[in-house]
C-alpha cells in the first residue's frame, strides 16, 4: 500500500490525449503508434505466422492490449510486460521477468535497476519454439505487467 491507502494497481489508468493508449504512470513517454494491420503489412508471413502464434501463447496469460509502434508491438495490461520485433524469417520477443533467468535461450538480458525487473530477450525462428517455457515466461512477465508483485504494490518484505 502507499502512503494513500492504495496500491499501485488500484490506481487509474491515465490515457494518452492523443493516441488514447493508457498507462500506469500518468505522461508516460511513448510514440504514437500505427495500427496492428498497418504494422503487419509489409512483413513476410512467416513472421507473422510467428507473431501470430506468439500472440495466442500470450493470450494463454489473460487479456491484454497490443500497441505497435514503429519497430516493435507492445503487449500491455497495466504496463508493457513484453514486445515483438518481426524479422524476416524470425521474431525478436522481449519479457519483462522478476528475475534474472540463467536460460540459455536468450540473446540479451538488460538489468532495470529498480523494482527487481529485468527485460530478457529471444529470438523465434520456428513456431515449435513458443513452448512450456516461452508460455511461462510470458505468464511471468504479464503478472509484472498486472503490478501483482509485492514491490511494485508499494510493500517490502521487511
Amino acid at each position: 500500500m502507499s502512503a494513500w491507502g492504495t496500491s499501485e494497481r488500484d490506481r487509474p489508468l491515465w490515457k494518452c490525449p492523443i493516441c488514447g493508449r493508457e498507462f500506469a504512470n500518468a505522461n508516460q513517454w511513448h510514440s504514437h503508434g500505427q495500427s496492428l494491420d498497418d504494422y503487419l503489412a509489409d512483413k513476410t508471413p512467416v513472421a507473422v505466422d510467428l507473431f501470430m502464434a506468439f500472440a495466442a501463447a500470450v493470450r494463454e496469460c489473460g487479456d491484454y492490449r497490443m500497441h505497435p509502434a514503429k519497430t516493435r508491438v507492445a503487449f500491455i495490461t497495466r504496463m508493457s510486460f513484453a514486445g515483438a520485433t518481426l524479422r524476416r524469417d524470425w521474431i525478436d520477443v522481449g519479457f519483462i521477468l522478476p528475475y534474472r533467468s540463467d536460460s540459455p535461450r536468450f540473446r540479451r538480458i538488460e538489468d532495470y535497476g529498480m523494482k527487481h525487473e529485468w527485460a530478457h530477450y529471444l529470438r523465434i525462428s520456428r513456431v515449435e519454439e513458443i513452448d512450456a517455457e516461452v508460455r511461462r515466461w510470458a505468464c511471468d512477465a504479464y503478472r509484472v505487467g498486472l503490478q501483482e508483485y509485492p514491490w511494485q504494490r508499494g510493500k517490502t518484505d521487511g
